[in-house]
């Protein structure tokens, strides 16, 4: 017997930058061959075309030859599902950026002594904090276009953010201060600082807030400092104010381009009327270091919406990096970061991290580790004076990765987890009926019409020729059609015609009848738009439609629901006429 051949379709070609697939039929393990331009003469299998992107690298390598294979390029749209893009790594080795520099700091009380601030002005946990900020607003404006309502929004943020922070303030002020204080417990306590600095670090008030006695030994500027990496939450949470009310504008008016587009320009218009900056030793208002922050937070949703026109390749990051160089110390020198730094960012989420990915897209470590690392490293100073930095670096993240862990899985997830609950008691609010104090009356509604199918009444002759009597006594017993048991109904052979007689208000009319017989006047009652639903089974009608023992009573093969209750008003004219089809057979 042969084998059957069964058809299987293999991948030809990797998914390029017009996300297309080249496929190639296998049957019994053999390819298909290429049809034929004409007979006896097979053609050539046609090269796939190329997408632009990839004219351009073939280009170049072939004007260098020695260069090594080079990726393509992808589009950011198709990546920011989280299997795609390594978002969570990154957030983790920014976290982890800023536990370094604030290591420096700690040390030699300075931030100038890092080695990255001579050159950028910035220190490494500086533009830490900015990649973090452009990954938010891609991240989070992916998150209010995926949620049911700005009060979704809302609560998911609301979640992310103040549990894991409520944790964690109260460790550091109940647990770790009266153990870490100069002062006596009894007497840490029973200070007010204690409760002032738990109230305005949870209400974002400040991230610098003092506690009784903690820390008044750390070097020069650290003096006193419990954690310093808490004072950009307020300015995130005002970024999420301000791309909330974008999208409730957006939902209200619904012009979602428009407000995008007008939202996009207000962005640029903040950020780019004066230099923004958070140099090191100048003191700046509230709203300049949000125009700061916003730069980048800004620059992340931007990003999002144009995701479908950027394309992602590490060549690009080449005029970035020499625009970046140029304009450092100028006022353009922050949204050249943004651009580049954003850019890289985006194109580092292509590669896997050796398999770090798939952990982080389930086990987020990011912000546990940002918000504990600097109490952890002043403790770590304050029980072993004089630690190297780099000691205090690897201590500090083995303990801070393992405070994120029990962060996560104790606190994070289990929050994050309440979000899909308000879901489903929003919903259930929503679809409970709301009783009233004082029921509305009852109104009668109009009379629904009736709708009696009857058979056309046959006049019997006067008297019958001996023929035709002749023929009816040898005539057989007439036959019956029933669908349930016990009830027989006259069967009637389909050339006999059937007439609809249409009954409201106690009175008939009937809208067809045989082109022989001209219809009797119709009373001047309003007439009614009739609703046909067809159902299985037989239309049995109620008894005063009809006298029970007509015939008509019931009608197999065809079923009609009238719904007519307090139908409007329409002008005299042709009536509509109902479309019939038959039903399926049972």
């Amino acid at each position: 017997m042969s084998q059957r051949s069964t058809p299987r379709i293999v991948p030809g070609a990797r998914l390029g930058a017009h996300r297309t697939i080249n496929l190639t039929l296998v049957i019994n393990d053999a390819p298909l061959d290429p049809p034929a331009t004409h007979a006896g003469a097979p053609s050539a299998p046609e090269e796939p075309a190329k997408p632009a992107s990839g004219a351009f690298l073939a280009g170049l390598k072939s004007r260098l030859p020695g260069l090594p294979p080079i990726r393509p390029a992808v589009w950011l749209s198709d990546i920011l599902v989280p299997e795609r893009n390594s978002f969570g790594v990154l957030r983790l080795l920014m976290a982890l950026a800023v536990l370094v520099s604030h290591a420096f700091f700690l040390v030699s009380g300075d931030t100038t002594t890092e080695p990255l601030y001579r050159w950028t002005g910035y220190t490494l946990g500086q533009h830490g904090v900015q990649v973090f900020f452009f990954l938010s607003g891609i991240l989070v404006t992916q998150s209010l276009m995926k949620s049911e309502s700005v009060r979704d929004y809302a609560i998911a943020r609301g979640l992310r953010i103040f549990p894991a922070l409520t944790v964690c303030v109260l460790l550091t002020a109940v647990v770790a201060g009266p153990w870490l204080t100069t002062l006596a417990p009894a007497e840490y306590l029973k200070d007010k600082a204690v409760a002032a600095y738990i109230v305005k670090t949870l209400s974002l008030m400040t991230g610098s807030a003092p506690l009784p006695g903690v820390f008044e030994n750390a070097p020069g500027a650290a003096k006193g400092i419990v954690n310093s990496s808490l004072w950009t939450l307020k300015y995130e949470v005002l970024c999420y104010v301000a791309l909330a009310s974008i999208g409730w504008i957006a939902i209200r008016t619904k012009a979602y381009r428009s407000v995008a587009a007008a939202g996009i320009a207000g962005w640029l218009a903040l950020v780019m009327y004066n230099r923004v900056g958070i140099e090191a030793g100048s003191v700046k208002s509230a709203f300049e270091v949000f125009r700061y922050f916003a730069l980048f937070f800004g620059a992340g949703a931007a990003t999002y919406v144009l995701a479908r026109w950027i394309p992602i390749h590490g060549l690009v990051l080449v005029p970035l990096l020499a625009v970046l160089a140029a304009s450092i110390g100028t006022r353009f020198a922050e949204p050249a970061m943004a651009l580049t730094f954003g850019y890289g960012a985006l194109w580092l989420a292509t590669f896997d991290f050796w398999g770090l990915r798939g952990y982080t897209n389930h086990s987020d470590y990011s912000y546990g580790t940002y918000i504990y690392g600097m109490p952890v490293s002043q403790a770590l100073l304050m029980l072993v004076p004089g630690m190297h930095v780099l000691s205090l670096i690897l201590v500090t993240a083995g303990i801070v990765l393992l405070l994120s862990f029990l962060s996560w899985e104790a606190v994070e997830r289990p929050a994050l987890a309440l979000r899909h609950r308000f879901r489903k008691a929003e919903a259930e609010a929503a679809t409970m009926p709301v009783a009233t104090e004082e029921p509305k009356p009852v109104v009668p509604a109009t009379p629904a019409a009736k709708v009696t199918p009857i058979r056309k009444p046959v006049a019997a002759p006067t008297s019958a020729p001996p023929q035709a009597a002749s023929a009816a006594a040898h005539s057989p017993t007439p036959k019956t059609s029933s669908t349930e048991p016990g009830v027989a109904r006259p069967w009637r052979p389909v050339s006999q015609p059937i007439r609809l007689q249409v009954a409201r208000d106690g009175k008939e009319t009937s809208p067809a009848r045989e082109p022989q017989q001209p219809p009797p006047a119709a009373p001047d009652v309003p007439k009614s738009r009739l609703s046909f639903a067809l159902n299985r089974g037989k239309a049995t009608l109620p008894p005063t439609s009809k006298p029970a023992n007509d015939p008509g009573a019931t009608m197999p093969g065809y079923a009609r629901k009238v719904t007519d209750a307090a139908a409007p008003h329409v002008p005299k004219g042709p009536r509509p006429r109902p479309s019939w089809r038959p039903l399926r057979p049972l």
